[in-house]
């Protein structure tokens, strides 16, 4: 491997007449011909390079003697529509260069569009746009294609003079990458050629494709966004804890509801004051950080117990804050979470337990019955005859009416649950 990373792993095959039938390496790429093919073995030898490979958007001919002025004649034999399907694979090398001005104008007209002028000289205006997952969309598309276009082109001297633009467009995306946290935006899609023109050009602009955006907790996350504007600031960090709620919601579905929606609430409020949506942005980054540890757990385990109480409080008494609740409706709660959270955690011991239907529907039983001898039996012994003779044991009646009516919904929630907890 030399100081550039280039690792020297190219290899050359020199035949006449031979490895035309029969030979198999998707990774062949190119082909130079200076002898004369014909017929059926000169759509052989043209298909050595058209297989499907990691990375590799095209195969190449180098037609030294005009052997692809036989084609057609190759192609006598097959039918009409084959004929046409093979010859669309076959593409001439002046229209590769025609489609890559077209897909170069089109780029142009995308960033007129949006009202940059000069795109280049206004990178941060072209990364601000990209917050609309529409625009962001657009673009993508735009740039995979030019990426695509250049890889056949290259290293024809009509492609070097967009080399340039390549570069500050895979900066754009990659940029874009790190602030909108949209993995779409990375240039892994491109082929191997197109990445190693524009991968030195990046890490020597600060970004390093091959590392993730930094996660939202780390040090080094603050760190970077200081540089930074306070709009490109309030992008990243509300991008940053989005994905952060995204990846964790099954974990806790209560807590980061909770999150999410006191993420909206924040935006909309400071949506006029950058400098001040970047102070609550990052108070909010903390609060997330400490999660349900910075909460009342009432004695139960903040990462193993409190999602379950969460979840059984959002259940039963909807979106009522738990500071709202009674003494009496709380007991309940952590009674409940604390019986159930035991017995979950001991019948998920069983062998094979997420792979067998008929285990998981034992335990969904066995929630019910529990949910349901947790308020009183008399309450739906009576029931039938519209007489309730008995409050419930632990809660009101209305309370004990919404978990018999929801006991099926509550237990499938628990296991769902359960599985992000105790799956091994």
């Amino acid at each position: 491997m030399d100081e550039n990373g280039n690792s020297g792993n190219v290899g050359i095959l020199v035949v006449q007449n031979m490895l035309i039938t029969g030979f198999d390496a998707p990774v062949e790429q190119v082909m130079y011909l200076d002898n004369v093919i014909k017929g059926h073995n000169l759509l052989q030898a043209i298909a050595r390079v058209n297989r499907v490979y990691k990375n590799k958007s095209c195969g190449f001919v180098i037609d030294y003697v005009g052997v692809l002025k036989h084609l057609k004649e190759a192609l006598a034999i097959y039918a009409d529509e084959d004929i046409e399907e093979i010859s669309e694979v076959v593409k001439n090398k002046a229209k590769s260069i025609d489609e890559l001005k077209y897909v170069h104008n089109l780029i142009e007209e995308f960033f007129e569009k949006y009202g940059i002028r000069n795109w280049r000289q206004n990178v941060d205006e072209c990364i601000d746009i990209l917050v609309d997952e529409q625009v962001r969309n657009e673009f993508i598309a735009l740039v995979r294609w030019f990426n695509r276009c250049m890889d056949e082109v290259l290293p024809d001297p009509a492609a070097l003079k967009y080399l340039t633009d390549l570069k500050i467009l895979a900066f754009i995306k990659e940029s874009a990458r790190n602030r909108y946290r949209d993995d779409k935006l990375s240039i892994k899609d491109a082929s191997n050629k197109i990445r190693e023109i524009v991968e030195e050009y990046l890490i020597f602009q600060g970004i390093d494709p091959k590392i993730p955006p930094t996660p939202l907790f780390e040090d080094k996350f603050l760190e970077k966004l200081h540089k930074k504007s306070s709009k490109a600031k309030a992008q990243e960090l509300q991008h940053a804890i989005i994905e952060y709620i995204d990846e964790h919601w099954e974990e806790d579905p209560e807590l980061y509801e909770r999150f999410s929606d006191r993420l909206k609430r924040l935006l909309q409020e400071y949506k006029e004051n950058g400098d001040a949506q970047c102070i609550e942005l990052e108070k909010l980054r903390e609060e997330l950080k400490k999660g349900r540890e910075a909460e009342q757990t009432y004695g139960l385990d903040p990462k193993k117990e409190m999602p379950f109480f969460g979840l059984l409080k959002d259940q039963i008494f909807g979106k009522k804050p738990v500071s709202e609740l009674s003494e009496r409706e709380i007991d309940f709660l952590v009674s409940t979470t604390r019986d159930l959270v035991e017995l979950i955690s001991r019948e998920v011991q069983a062998v094979d337990f997420w792979e067998s239907a008929t285990k998981q529907r034992k335990l969904k039983s066995y929630i019910i019955s529990h949910l349901l001898e947790k308020i009183s039996p008399a309450m739906y012994e009576n029931n039938h005859d519209g007489v309730k003779t008995e409050t419930a044991v632990y809660i009101s009646n209305s309370s004990g009416q919404n978990i018999f009516n929801k006991r099926n919904e509550i237990a499938q929630r628990l296991l769902e649950l359960a599985y992000h907890h105790f799956r091994k």
